[in-house]
């Protein structure tokens, strides 16, 4: 026993202790196992755990258990340690409580890890939580685990631990959205590349194909171009709202510098055709 890291002690139902383990060394170098049997464990409790100590002794006679439960035990020189006491009752053959079966586990480092995590995740979240981007972290399972703070916000929530075990079909986006983000969460996971700002390349594509070969009509002063492959594949690829976004945009900006009077119309028309691509090739995305 001097190797198991736990300390052993059995107590008779009013706490004190009959028998301890060889290990008890391990917790106060100076004391032999003579010096704690017929003491009551209470008096290793520090003072302003004792009170809490004796209503959960009543607690295990009656409920029959005490289960990881944490106290501050005085240790050697004066010093303080955690422990996490757990107590099993055992009865006699009349199926009478007779004595108390528990283990100490001193959990002192592991509380310090403890805070030291929290500490920086605290730091974590601050950082984040002043970063304009909308930031967010999901699981395998596209289970959000946390967010900053702007995220929080448009997802219409009142802290970033709001988030936490949500999906997007839990926050107000549309159904359709919810698709979207959630195919693209798979396409990242299933190719383990990243995914750069969807939107905006898309967008970009789609102004560069516009400006390809733009050939002038002279009856409309119009001019056609390649940009609808740009709207399609978008449409296709991303279903309707970012064929809309992408494709509206895209072919809007395109128009700034060919035929500036179309921008407006050409914003609405290239949209709908993106949206409209994106529905057709996906029409359970729409709610």
């Amino acid at each position: 026993m001097k190797t198991f890291p736990d300390l052993v002690v059995i107590l008779d139902l009013e706490g004190n202790i009959i028998n301890i383990s060889r290990n008890i060394q391990n917790f106060y170098a100076t004391k032999s196992i003579e010096d704690f049997i017929g003491k009551n464990i209470i008096d290793f409790v520090v003072s302003e755990d004792r009170e809490p100590f004796k209503e959960d002794l009543e607690k295990a006679i009656n409920q029959g258990f005490l289960k990881m439960v944490e106290y501050h035990f005085s240790g050697a020189n004066d010093s303080r340690f955690i422990g996490e006491l757990s107590l099993s009752l055992i009865k006699n053959k009349k199926n009478e409580p007779n004595f108390f079966i528990g283990i100490i586990r001193d959990i002192t480092n592991q509380k310090g890890i403890e805070r030291e995590l929290r500490e920086n995740k605290q730091m974590f979240q601050l950082v984040i939580d002043n970063i304009p981007q909308l930031i967010s972290w999901k699981d395998i399972n596209s289970t959000y685990l946390g967010c900053n703070t702007n995220f929080a916000r448009v997802a219409g929530l009142s802290t970033p631990d709001e988030i936490t075990n949500k999906t997007d079909y839990e926050l107000p986006w549309k159904v359709s959205e919810a698709e979207s983000f959630f195919e693209i969460d798979q396409l990242v996971m299933n190719t383990n590349k990243p995914e750069y700002h969807i939107i905006g390349i898309f967008a970009a594509f789609t102004c560069i194909l516009t400006f390809i070969v733009p050939i002038t009509i002279p009856a409309t002063q119009g001019y056609i171009n390649l940009g609808d492959i740009g709207v399609m594949i978008s449409g296709l690829l991303f279903g309707p709202i970012i064929g809309g976004i992408a494709g509206g945009f895209g072919s809007a900006l395109a128009d700034l510098f060919i035929a500036p009077i179309y921008a407006i119309p050409t914003l609405i028309i290239k949209g709908l055709e993106g949206f409209l691509v994106g529905f057709i090739a996906n029409p359970k995305n729409i709610t």
